[in-house]
């Protein structure tokens, strides 16, 4: 019997994260066909709409707002509709939280260097971490007496979603070379064979 519960234990195991994956794809994938059905219907007529359509529209809509983005018209745009969110209550905290986290994930920023560190967080004891508020540290420690400004450094945890952040000493910060994903991949399996490639950290201080 124990040999039969470790079987289905492996095969759980190797089949729920593709179909989380798959799940999360299909997710998305309906949500962009649902809202942008009536779109198209209104565009070729009901009679001549096929399913996918919806979410075939959406790539070239999300390539354009993506050139969009660099125009000096609509960042002046989002950044007046990020001041606005910023003065209403409750919802300045969600939107800060999730431009930050879209930020982390940004083109470029996966591969910084200094962004994913060891943070010596005790002597002997290191934590994967993510440097993520270097101007926040220095605002809240500024260097004083010969000693330099904080950083601030997102340590997540592993098997949840989830993690806090602490500021920590320059000195205390060793850079890895690894991508945000590879550490949160990491980060998230505890370590375990397959939750990120092994890589040599990369001597010097972040």
């Amino acid at each position: 019997m124990s040999r039969i519960a470790a079987r289905v234990t492996a095969g759980l195991a190797a089949l729920l994260p593709v179909v989380a994956t798959l799940y999360l794809l299909y997710w998305i994938g309906a949500s962009l066909e649902r809202a942008l059905r009536p779109v198209v219907e209104w565009l070729v007529g009901p009679d001549r709409y096929l399913p996918g359509l919806g979410l075939a529209a959406s790539l070239p809509i999300l390539f354009l707002m993506g050139l969009a983005v660099d125009t000096y018209g609509l960042r002046y745009l989002v950044r007046l509709g990020d001041r606005l969110l910023e003065r209403i209550p409750l919802v300045k905290s969600i939107h800060g939280a999730l431009s930050d986290l879209v930020r982390m994930f940004a083109p470029g920023r996966s591969t910084q260097r200094g962004a994913v560190v060891a943070a010596e967080v005790a002597p002997g004891v290191r934590l994967l971490g993510l440097v993520t508020a270097r101007e926040t540290g220095a605002r809240l420690f500024p260097a004083r007496d010969g000693r330099p400004a904080k950083v601030g450094v997102y340590l997540p945890m592993s098997y949840q979603i989830g993690g806090f952040t602490v500021y920590l000493d320059p000195e205390r910060l060793e850079p890895l070379d690894l991508s945000v994903e590879e550490a949160l991949r990491i980060a998230l399996t505890g370590g375990a064979p397959g939750g990120g490639r092994e890589e040599r950290p990369r001597q010097g201080k972040a």
